[in-house]
């Protein structure tokens, strides 16, 4: 299991996925699907309860639980 520090933190690495993308739409002109901020929200919703009892119940079930830090770097 890869084991984000917490919500918070999954919620913002995906706005930074979503801010890099318009980045790249910037610097190559693709038609990039963008969420902005009401969308992400929205998007993330739908993830949230099952992504926070795993959090809390996978790390016991796991073989194997890598940590990860805010920044993405294992622990």
């Amino acid at each position: 299991m890869l084991k984000a520090p917490s919500f918070e933190c999954i919620y913002q690495w995906r706005s930074l996925q979503e801010h890099k993308l318009a980045q790249k739409q910037d610097s190559r002109n693709h038609n990039l699907k963008i969420m902005n901020e009401k969308q992400l929200q929205r998007f993330i919703m739908h993830y949230e309860r099952l992504t926070r009892f795993n959090l809390q119940v996978l790390p016991e079930q796991a073989q194997v639980v890598i940590e990860l830090d805010d920044k993405h770097q294992i622990k």
